[in-house]
């Protein structure tokens, strides 16, 4: 029998019944510490690598099972993304590589809020989350999910577009500005960036809404697409760099 030390239950096994803290528990030394770092990210069972993989590869079913409560196994959502865009907000700043967006500028943001330049990438994900979720409920009403179980949906895939921008996107960029200040050549990968982008988007929709098969569901992700990209970079984006430089 085990007495846990968070929630004085007693116990048998591994875990507390009552609050599923670890029965091993010891005193915090360096060795503890490099071990449990390493351990909450790359964990294969539940860390962040286990997350980017299912995202990546089946993105629908991990959608599915966190949404129908397999929860366990798969990295927080809101974590997820506020970690990812908080790595791509530092490296975009520190290398003062242009986003997919030109007209929006982190320096000149910067002079006007410190605040909104350095937490950009995680802002302009909410925003994101917000429209896609929406017109995911607007398009797909149907499947009977709710607009919150769609937030979540939405939030696990900026958080995956934040990895492909920090992984694939930003050393992209890097190289673009590398050859436009070294061989005074224009160069703009943007339009290709945008184009993985809405791949990936329709990638995850064609699997979490059963496309397969289906002509006219996939005609209607190929509409809700359309309009969100509309919406986000004719009006959204466009009305949020106005309200920020002016």
């Amino acid at each position: 029998m085990v007495t846990c030390k968070n929630c004085n239950n007693t116990f048998e096994g591994n875990y507390c019944n009552m609050c599923r803290q670890s029965a091993d528990t010891y005193r915090i030394t360096w060795r503890e510490l490099m071990h449990h770092l390493p351990h909450a990210i790359f964990h294969l069972d539940k860390g962040l690598l286990h997350t980017v993989k299912g995202m990546t590869f089946s993105p629908g079913e991990v959608i599915r099972e966190y949404i129908d409560g397999k929860r366990i196994m798969h990295f927080n959502p809101l974590l997820f993304v506020i970690l990812l865009g908080g790595i791509a907000s530092i490296l975009f700043s520190m290398a003062h590589v242009q986003l997919l967006n030109k007209e929006i500028d982190l320096d000149k943001i910067e002079v006007i809020s410190s605040t909104i330049a350095h937490k950009y990438f995680v802002l302009n994900g909410v925003l994101f989350i917000l429209l896609l979720s929406i017109a995911d409920y607007f398009f797909f009403r149907y499947k009977a999910y709710t607009l919150p179980e769609m937030i979540i949906s939405n939030t696990f895939q900026v958080g995956q577009l934040m990895f492909f921008m920090v992984i694939l996107f930003f050393p992209l960029l890097l190289l673009q500005k590398v050859i436009q200040q070294q061989m005074d050549f224009h160069l703009t990968l943007r339009p290709v960036l945008k184009f993985v982008i809405m791949a990936y988007l329709f990638y995850v929709r064609y699997q979490l809404y059963d496309a397969k098969g289906n002509v006219k569901r996939f005609i209607v992700i190929l509409v809700e697409l359309t309009v969100i990209y509309i919406l986000y970079n004719v009006v959204l984006a466009w009305y949020l760099v106005r309200l920020l430089l002016t």
